[in-house]
């Protein structure tokens, strides 16, 4: 289990008077952030108003993109040795547990062949460590016990106002760009004015934590997994948890919106849960929304949002950190490259047409995976508890397990919102004129078109640089930490001719050879070029037109220009591959 030391609230006299990025907010999606940009050469700050990491049993899924970002930041392998998460949900239906489950389905997980990275199971808190680990081992400053207070946005700089979290000490930092990850309730979106669109909340739900200590002894028997248990007023998913060994986690509800929770109330929550008079210690108890909400705009001018800053969905479908984390994957290059001079001036203004209809759908999806849960008990007419196993037959029981599957599938069943993440109508995206697949709930079909998440494939052992003596070997493990140019089946001159025009606009390119791998039938094209975050900016049979690289770019950056200023420009291609 991570350890996390408390630290002392830092000094004012050592907060930095100028940040080249603040960032207000250090939990993982923050960190993240400030972790890319570090690798990438960019020094950030940032804001965080706990001193210590908090305890608490949230988000406790890492999806195969949050992994494979991981494994790009180099600490994929470490979170697993930390954490040994389960990696193989299965999902138990059931009534109280003193009853034997009606039957189990299995979480669907995508396809190992379309993923570089298979989903862990590792409490938030852990990955805000590590992530806070590194980031300081690169020179990220970590001002720990600040908040934002007030942020003054101008064309040419940011000017940031900070507390104390105690309100007893107050600073000041100038940034040329802000990036708030403080939360739902973020500062930084209230301070420079940025609305919320929400939706009308359907009812509250309530996260509670507890030690069963007597749990077993009572029911003969320790559950395990995921475990979902349905009353005639409402249904809870209940899990154990890393805590200790009888701590669990329970999800709870629907409540009216304007529901009150105590103690006594968690108390015979957990015991009809148990269906038993067990001893139950509270730990921790909660509340959230049935409800979405998503800002109405990520940015404004030098500002962004990012994760639940940005947006809040119920927990269905455990993507509110997975889509943050996807948010500082799109930012953090874009930023990166801004700030070194090879990105084009609408390069930033992408990211709020990227990310923010991706934000919305996800809130939609998120809402019908919960729906879903609550219809369960409708469609299969139960009128109270879920029944004994031991008082239905077989028949009744496969049919009751087969219909509350049938249900509840968007929630088990998520490949689509979690994989197929596209962003059609990007302006540095150029659109091939192909037409992509229907964009479904449950399925992943990889798709190449511009736009789209770059599809993964495996290759044999010693294809390219990195493969040393592995049997196989992970396709996004060969990409650049920049630009890539995936040659599929190109000719030479065609490479070469994509080497140089990248050099002549001052991009930096890694090429990889794919030749002899018979991969165009998933790509279709003979060349193909990935975005940093790992989405197809291009495809075509023969090099890109220089406009298209612009394009891809955000425009003609400030590297370009001052190299046509000063009557020409030199530059090399990098990390020519295979």
């Amino acid at each position: 289990m991570t350890m996390v030391v408390e630290a002392e609230v830092t000094p004012v006299s050592v907060i930095p008077d100028h940040a080249t990025v603040l960032i207000a907010g250090g939990g993982p999606v923050g960190t993240a952030l400030a972790l890319d940009l570090a690798q990438r050469g960019i020094q950030s700050v940032v804001i965080e108003r706990r001193t210590s990491i908090k305890q608490a049993v949230k988000a406790q899924e890492l999806s195969a993109p949050t992994m494979e970002q991981l494994e790009r930041w180099g600490v994929a392998d470490e979170i697993r040795r930390r954490t040994k998460g389960s990696t193989h949900a299965t999902i138990s239906f059931r009534g109280p547990f003193i009853h034997q489950p009606l039957g189990e389905v299995s979480w669907v997980k995508p396809d190992p062949e379309v993923v570089a990275q298979i989903p862990h199971v590792a409490a938030q808190r852990h990955l805000n460590a590590l992530l806070r680990e590194r980031a300081t081992e690169l020179g990220v400053t970590h001002v720990l016990g600040w908040m934002v207070d007030e942020i003054d946005a101008q064309e040419d700089g940011v000017t940031v106002s900070l507390r104390t979290t105690e309100g007893d000490e107050t600073a000041s930092i100038a940034a040329d760009y802000v990036v708030g990850a403080d939360g739902g309730q973020s500062r930084t979106r209230l301070s420079v004015g940025i609305d919320r669109n929400e939706s009308d909340p359907q009812a509250r739900h309530y996260n509670l934590v507890v030690s069963l200590p007597d749990l077993a002894e009572h029911i003969g028997y320790e559950p395990r997994g995921g475990n979902i248990v349905w009353t005639s007023d409402w249904h809870a998913t209940v899990s154990p948890t890393d805590l200790g060994e009888h701590v669990w986690r329970g999800i709870v509800g629907p409540f009216p919106f304007e529901h009150e929770l105590d103690d006594e109330g968690v108390v015979n929550i957990m015991r009809r849960i148990v269906g038993a008079d067990v001893t139950v210690e509270v730990i921790e108890k909660s509340w959230f929304p049935i409800q979405s909400r998503v800002a109405a705009s990520y940015q404004k001018g030098r500002v962004f949002l990012v994760g639940d800053a940005a947006h809040l969905f119920p927990p269905k479908l455990g993507q509110n950190m997975n889509t943050g984390i996807g948010d500082a994957a799109n930012l953090g290059w874009k930023l990166a490259a801004t700030i070194n001079g090879w990105g084009g001036p609408q390069l930033l203004e992408s990211y709020d047409p990227e990310r923010r209809p991706l934000g919305e759908a996800t809130a939609q999806a998120s809402l019908r995976a919960w729906q879903a849960t609550v219809n369960v008990q409708k469609f299969a007419n139960i009128n109270g508890d879920l029944p004994d196993p031991d008082t239905l037959s077989d028949e009744e029981q496969q049919r009751l397990v087969e219909t509350m599957n049938e249900v509840s599938y968007v929630e088990w069943n998520k490949d689509g919102v979690v994989l197929d993440t596209r962003y059609p109508n990007s302006e540095i995206v150029v659109d091939d004129g192909s037409v992509a697949e229907p964009w479904e709930h449950t399925v992943y079909i990889p798709q190449a078109k511009p736009g789209h998440r770059a599809p993964h494939a495996w290759l044999p052992g010693g294809a390219g640089d990195a493969a040393g003596e592995s049997d196989r070997i992970s396709l996004y493990s060969l990409l650049g930490k920049e630009f890539t140019l995936l040659n599929i089946s190109a000719s030479e001159a065609e490479v070469e001719q994509a080497k140089s025009d990248a050099a002549g606009l001052d991009l930096p390119l890694t090429v990889v050879d794919l030749t002899g791998h018979n991969l165009r039938g998933l790509y279709e094209a003979d060349l193909l070029l990935v975005r940093p975050d790992r989405y197809v900016a291009w495809r075509g049979n023969q090099a890109p037109a220089e406009s298209e690289w612009i394009t891809a770019l955000g425009g003609t950056s400030r590297r370009q220009l001052s190299a046509v200023n000063a009557g020409g420009l030199e530059a090399t291609a990098t990390g020519v591959v295979g």
